[in-house]
């Protein structure tokens, strides 16, 4: 189902499921998707601006230019999804699982990264980001954090 350009603000929709769809420049702002399914969605320079989408899945989505910016999404799925040029700024993705995802200067800005799953996780990223007890890593840290943790990311400057 095409649903590009489609205004979703502020709606509730928890646990609905987008897969497949097309949602190219849909509109979530403020809205909640808790638990919603986006698997295998073309998602590209769509808004997530402080959307509540704890354990939302985003597997093998394509999001490119997605804005999720002071979003919630904490636990989500994003495995095997592209993530180029996606802004997680000032977002929370604790517990989020990131394995086999690719990113392209995705923006990790004041982003709350811990407990998260990074195996396979390669690209390069925009920090700092904030990690377990409010540490923000910079630079070479934030480079160390995610390769700790199996990824290859290389931390790029703004």
């Amino acid at each position: 189902m095409d649903l590009s350009r489609a205004d979703f603000t502020e709606a509730t929709l928890d646990g609905v499921s987008f897969a497949g769809c097309t949602l190219n420049r849909a509109d979530f702002t403020d809205s909640s998707i808790v638990g919603a399914t986006f698997v295998n969605v073309e998602m590209i320079g769509a808004d997530l601006f402080q959307v509540s989408g704890r354990g939302a899945c985003f597997a093998d989505a394509w999001l490119s230019g997605t804005e999720a910016e002071f979003a919630d999404l904490r636990a989500g799925d994003f495995r095997n999804a592209f993530l180029g040029g996606v802004s997680f700024v000032k977002s929370d993705l604790t517990g989020a699982d990131l394995r086999h995802a690719k990113a392209e200067r995705t923006l990790f800005i004041g982003c709350r990264v811990a407990d998260m799953r990074l195996t396979g996780f390669s690209g390069s990223i925009v920090g700092p980001s904030v990690a377990g007890n409010d540490t923000e890593l910079h630079d070479g840290l934030l480079q160390g954090w995610f390769q700790e943790r199996d990824a290859d990311v290389t931390v790029v400057s703004v």
